[in-house]
């Protein structure tokens, strides 16, 4: 057996056993995990290439797997089907895998991995009270600075019962409409949109 087939036979073979195992162990990308060898997340957030979002040094063992797939392929056609010399083979085929991998790791897994942080990033910003960047005016939209667990962003926002914020007001979030941050007076209203009862019993009492 080449090498190259070798592999394309291992690229193959642990997607395999992931799929086998993971009724048992959630996959062998968690398996990995839990044995410590999954741990170049880091070295991939640090290999990333700034504002682009493009991560070179993919972490997950599945992406890697699929690079053995492509390597081994184009390197077994091409010793079979070409006259090229192994060196060459080799050019060639190491370059066409790891251009696959990059492709799905930044074609479809950061997008997932970024849509999903979003979603969690949107429930734990819920609450939080947020600079205005830019004035909201009544019925329209400005723009608020919130912190979440990927750090600081900027969302285009509303005021949530039509009222104006001028540039430099703080606000509360207390909901999105999409990726539109829903913004009341601090106090005004809960993180549910409802009156805040504080804030009822003060005018009451007055």
């Amino acid at each position: 057996m080449s090498v190259f087939m070798l592999m394309l036979v291992i690229g193959i073979a642990v997607p395999g056993a992931s799929l086998a195992l993971s009724a048992l162990f959630g996959g062998l990308d968690g398996l990995l995990h839990l044995a410590h060898f999954d741990g170049a997340g880091d070295f991939a957030h640090e290999a990333s290439c700034g504002d682009a979002g493009l991560s070179f040094v993919p972490a997950s063992p599945l992406l890697w797997c699929s690079m053995l797939v492509a390597t081994g392929s184009v390197g077994e056609s091409l010793t079979r089907l070409s006259g090229l010399n192994p060196e060459a083979v080799w050019l060639i085929a190491l370059p066409a895998g790891y251009a696959v991998m990059l492709l799905l790791h930044n074609g479809l897994v950061l997008p997932m991995k970024r849509a999903k942080n979003f979603a969690s990033d949107l429930n734990d910003i819920i609450g939080q009270t947020a600079p205005v960047i830019e004035a909201i005016p009544e019925g329209g939209l400005g723009a608020v600075q919130v912190t979440g667990r990927s750090g600081r962003a900027i969302y285009a926002a509303r005021s949530a019962d039509q009222g104006r914020f001028e540039q430099g007001a703080e606000v509360r979030i207390v909901d999105f409409s999409g990726s539109r941050a829903v913004v009341a007076a601090i106090g005004g209203l809960d993180s549910g949109g409802n009156k805040d009862n504080k804030v009822e019993g003060e005018f009451e009492n007055g």
